[in-house]
C-alpha cells in the first residue's frame, strides 16, 4: 500500500538540482536507467562516479555509471535496487541532486503515491532464516533433525528418507507450534498472497514446524519461473566468505549445481545460475514453501524441503478462482482482475491497456459497472506516457460494494458498449461463486 509521507522541501535552486524519471519496460529488461539527457549536458561534467542513492528508508546505493554520447547511464548496482524495490513500469523515480556524489530519491508507484519503504535490512520476505540455537561447526555429515508430525484423517503419512528432500503432500491436522524467527522484509509482491486463508498460508505454517542442528532458511514460492531467486544475505554472511560461492541443491538424490552471490554494495543476495533448473525439476508453484537446509559445509550441499500448497485444498485458494474465471466465456469482449492483499487497498486497479485504446479511447471515462442488479458509476483513466490504464473513481466504492476479498478474480465483460457498461463475474476464492 502507497503511503502520502512525502512532503518536497524547501530548497534553493542554486544548490539543488531536481529531474524525475518514468520508468519503460526497455529500461527495466536492460538493467540501466538513463537520466536525462538535459542533466547530463549541465552537470554531467561535475557528477562523481560512483553515485550513491540515498532512499527515505536511510539506505544508499552505490551505483556506477558510464558516459554514452554525453549521457550518463546508471549500470552496475542498479539492477539490483531496481529489484530490492520492485520497480516497474509507469514507476516514477524523483532524484534530488546537490552536486555531491549523493542523489536523494523518492519512489512513486502507478497510483501516484510514494510507495510503503521495506524495512532497512535488504533482505526478502519471501526468505525467513531459523536459528533455533548458535550453529555448532558442520563437518560434512548430515546431523540428526527432528520435523513436526504429518498426518491426514485416516493416517500418520511416512517421511521420505533424510538423503532425499522432503516433499509434503498432505496438510498436517496438529497444533500449530510455529517458532519465533526473523522475517526478511522486501517489496516483492503481486504474485501470490501468503495471508492467512490461503493455502500457502498453511503451508508456510507447515514449513515453520521444520527443525534441525544445521542452519537453514525458508523461501516462499510467489513466483515459480525466475532466473534467480533472493534469499538472507545475513545467512550468506555467516557461513560463506567469497561474493560468488558454487553450492548443490538436494532435490529427491539429485544434485542440482548453483552459484550464491552476495552484493555487498547494498547486502543482497540471490541463487543465481540453477535455479531455474531446480524450480523446474522440482516442479515448483506459487504458495509452495521450500526449506533450504544446509548439511554439509566444506562442499556446500543444501537439503530442500519442499511444503506444496496443492496439498492443503481445504483452504481458500486464489489459484481455484483464477481457474475458474479463464473458463469464462463470452462472445462479448472481456478482461479480469486479480485481487490480492497488494492491491485490495487500492483506490485504483490496473486494467489492460490493449482493451481500453479497442474499445474506449475515443469515449467518455465514464463507465458503469454492474453488480447483480445496481449500476455503479466509475472513471477510466489512460496515462499514455507509462501505458497504464486504471479503473479509478468509484472503485473502492466497487469493492466495498461486492465484498472482495484476496484471492477473488473479477472478469469485466463490456455487454454495452453505447453507455459504456461492465458487467462484473465475481469468482470467489474457496467459494468459486460468480455474479
Amino acid at each position: 500500500m502507497a503511503s502520502t509521507s512525502f512532503q518536497p522541501k524547501n530548497k534553493s535552486p542554486s544548490t539543488v538540482i531536481s529531474f524525475f524519471k518514468i520508468l519503460l519496460s526497455k529500461s527495466l529488461q536492460a538493467g540501466t536507467l538513463k537520466i536525462p539527457r538535459k542533466f547530463s549536458r549541465i552537470y554531467g561534467g561535475g557528477v562523481p562516479n560512483p553515485v550513491y542513492l540515498k532512499l527515505p528508508d536511510g539506505t544508499q546505493w552505490k551505483i556506477d555509471w558510464t558516459n554514452h554520447n554525453g549521457e550518463i547511464i546508471f549500470e552496475n548496482g542498479w539492477k539490483e535496487f531496481a529489484a530490492y524495490y520492485s520497480l516497474d513500469q509507469g514507476h516514477l523515480l524523483w532524484f534530488d541532486y546537490k552536486k555531491t556524489s549523493l542523489f536523494e530519491v523518492h519512489i512513486f508507484d502507478m497510483s501516484c503515491l510514494e510507495i510503503n519503504y521495506p524495512p532497512n535490512d535488504h533482505t526478502d520476505d519471501d526468505c525467513v532464516e531459523i536459528l533455533n540455537k548458535p550453529p555448532s561447526p558442520l563437518r560434512g555429515g548430515l546431523r540428526k533433525r527432528s520435523v513436526a508430525p504429518l498426518s491426514t484423517p485416516s493416517k500418520t503419512k511416512r517421511l521420505r528418507s533424510a538423503t532425499k528432500s522432503r516433499d509434503v503432500e498432505r496438510g498436517s491436522q496438529s497444533k500449530d507450534t510455529s517458532l519465533e524467527m526473523p522475517v526478511f522484509s522486501s517489496s516483492r509482491q503481486d504474485f501470490l498472497d501468503f495471508s492467512p486463508g490461503t493455502s500457502g498460508f498453511k503451508a508456510l505454517k507447515e514449513a515453520e514446524k521444520f527443525s534441525s542442528e544445521n542452519p537453514f532458511f525458508i523461501v516462499k514460492i510467489r513466483q515459480a519461473i525466475r532466473s534467480n531467486r533472493n534469499f538472507p544475505a545475513s545467512f550468506f554472511i555467516k557461513y560463506f566468505k567469497n561474493e560468488v560461492q558454487k553450492v548443490k541443491i538436494r532435490f529427491e538424490g539429485n544434485l542440482f549445481p548453483a552459484k550464491l552471490r552476495y552484493y555487498r554494495q547494498n547486502s543482497t543476495a540471490f541463487i543465481s545460475s540453477g535455479w531455474l533448473q531446480f524450480a523446474q525439476a522440482s516442479k515448483l508453484q506459487p504458495g509452495d514453501v521450500t526449506v533450504f537446509e544446509l548439511v554439509d559445509r566444506d562442499d556446500p550441499v543444501f537439503e530442500t524441503h519442499i511444503y506444496r500448497a496443492k496439498a492443503f485444498k481445504s483452504w481458500s485458494c486464489g489459484f481455484q478462482s483464477l481457474k475458474a474465471a479463464r473458463n469464462f466465456k463470452s462472445e462479448n469482449p472481456s478482461f479480469m482482475v486479480k485481487i490480492t492483499q497488494t492491491n485490495l487497498p487500492r483506490t485504483t486497479a490496473v486494467i489492460p491497456v490493449p482493451f481500453f485504446t479497442k474499445y474506449f479511447a475515443r469515449k467518455k471515462p465514464n463507465i458503469q459497472i454492474k453488480l447483480r442488479n445496481k449500476l455503479l458509476p466509475a472513471k477510466l483513466l489512460y496515462y499514455p506516457s507509462s501505458s497504464a490504464a486504471y479503473i479509478s473513481a468509484g472503485w473502492q466504492a466497487f469493492v466495498g460494494a461486492s465484498n472482495l476479498k484476496a484471492g477473488d478474480v473479477c472478469v469485466f465483460e463490456l455487454v454495452n458498449g453505447k453507455d459504456r457498461v461492465l458487467d462484473v463475474h465475481i469468482y470467489r476464492a474457496g467459494r468459486l461463486l460468480s455474479f
